[in-house]
This record gives structure tokens, sequence and C-alpha cells, in this order.
């Protein structure tokens, strides 16, 4: 099957280092299509301008199903298996690292995403266009 067409889940986190913060992210997991643009919300009160960072987190692969080898007419997609493809796994089995920083109007892109349409818009969201799942 072509890769650009399935759902490439993803986990996305948003960090306060600030104290008296109420920080809410209205959906724990986000699905979208690979080259998709993809608005990550996040919404928060604070007396004070804080620092927002969002985080990449990979999910961990189930790697069980890789010792059965089939030919590709009788392999199950994984479209067809639904999200127990991945398992939750600890962070050292899992690529995490920080996507984007900012505090009010000034925004830091990461070395590995700089060039690409990253942004922190209104009040903390990720706003992504064209997202590659695929680390370089």
């Amino acid at each position: 099957a072509d890769r650009n067409t399935h759902s490439m889940p993803h986990h996305f986190y948003a960090v306060s280092w600030c104290e008296a913060v109420q920080v809410s992210v209205r959906d724990e997991r986000r699905f979208a299509m690979l080259f998709q643009s993809v608005v990550l919300p996040c919404h928060y009160i604070s007396s004070q301008t804080p620092v927002i960072q969002w985080w990449y987190k990979s999910y961990c692969h189930d790697h069980s199903r890789d010792a059965f080898r089939f030919p590709d007419t009788l392999a199950v997609h994984g479209s067809e298996l639904g999200s127990s493809v991945h398992l939750d796994c600890g962070d050292s089995g899992q690529t995490v690292h920080i996507v984007v920083s900012g505090q009010g109007s000034s925004i830091t892109l990461a070395e590995h995403y700089k060039g690409r349409d990253i942004s922190i818009i209104n009040t903390g969201q990720l706003g992504l266009l064209k997202w590659r799942s695929k680390l370089k």
C-alpha cells in the first residue's frame, strides 16, 4: 500500500514551566493523513506570558507481528488493525524531542523542524502544515 494514504499517529504534549497556569488540551490523540495540514488545539490561562513547548513523542511499535511474514496479497493492512499496532512503552523505547518553543510572539523551531511551516498560534495551539512522520 502507498504510505502516503495511511493515518500516522503522533503524540504531542504542551509543557509549561510557570506556576499558576492552567493548561487544557482537548484531544489526547489526533490522527491525520500524512502531509495533511493539522492544528493541535491547546488553551492556557495564566497571569504571565508562559513559555510553551510542544514535544514529539512517537508510539512504540509492536514488533511481535514482524515474526510472521505474509505475501502482500495476504497481508493485513495497518488501517485494518486499528490502534493495536502501537503499544505503550517508556520514553527509552520512543523518539522524544522538542518540536517548537515559544513565549509571546517569539517562536523557536527545533533544528530538525527548521524550514517547515510549524508555529504556535493563538493560545498555545500547534499549527502544522504537511506534517511528515519520518524522522531524519
